[in-house]
């Protein structure tokens, strides 16, 4: 069996699709996050937020530098370590695509394919058990911590189309992924071997994309 799809569409589509969910857990429920954010986090992308300050170099070690600049470097930096408690917001998606065929000729056409599609999501760990052992069995780490994490998705996909004549044709075939975590977590306990017990805070952030394109002829 051999399947072929179609190149572009036949005639013209084009849908908007919204969609929203709840989490038990954690819509409308204490929710850790950073006292500040960037303008554009909401939809995972960092608007400069996060970057080194202008004091901090980004390619020398911190071995050739004295005291006195590391020390104005440190207080440079954005004093944002501490999450503050929230409510999670709930759960949310939006898509939009697109197809036509643009008829050019009696054998040429044009076929267009495009999709966009967007979604947000928290999720939190409430009362988590953490512990690590050194070498000598020793609990090295023993604590408990809660933490909550916003992430995003974000996908678009192009194809075009152009025919010549049914024997010949090119296509474009694009795609595109971002995702995104901003987190927050608070520990309580035996932190590190040593240091007794404590509070510790961790707030990370990461974003990851991909871009594929491909053209193809026949």
């Amino acid at each position: 069996v051999q399947l072929n799809t179609k190149d572009y569409p036949e005639e013209f589509s084009m849908s908007v699709s919204i969609g929203a969910g709840y989490n038990a857990e954690t819509t409308f429920t204490n929710f850790l996050t950073r006292e500040k954010h960037g303008s554009t986090d909401f939809w995972g992308f960092d608007d400069g937020f996060r970057n080194l300050p202008s004091l901090v170099p980004s390619k020398q070690s911190a071995d050739n530098i004295d005291l006195a600049d590391q020390n104005a470097m440190a207080q440079s930096f954005n004093k944002d370590f501490i999450p503050e408690t929230k409510q999670g917001i709930p759960a949310g998606k939006i898509g939009f695509a697109f197809g036509n065929t643009y008829k050019l000729g009696k054998d040429k056409a044009l076929g267009v394919l495009f999709s966009v599609n967007f979604s947000e999501k928290s999720s939190t760990i409430k009362g988590g058990h953490e512990i690590r052992y050194a070498t000598d069995i020793d609990k090295k780490v023993d604590l408990f911590y809660d933490q909550s994490v916003y992430s995003t998705s974000l996908t678009s996909q192009l194809s075009l189309s152009y025919t010549f004549n049914p024997k010949h044709s090119v296509r474009y075939n694009g795609f595109y992924t971002h995702q995104s975590d901003d987190g927050a977590k608070k520990k309580i306990g035996q932190i590190s071997t040593g240091k007794g017990y404590g509070t510790e805070y961790v707030l990370s952030y990461t974003e990851t994309d991909l871009l594929f394109n491909q053209l193809l002829g026949k």
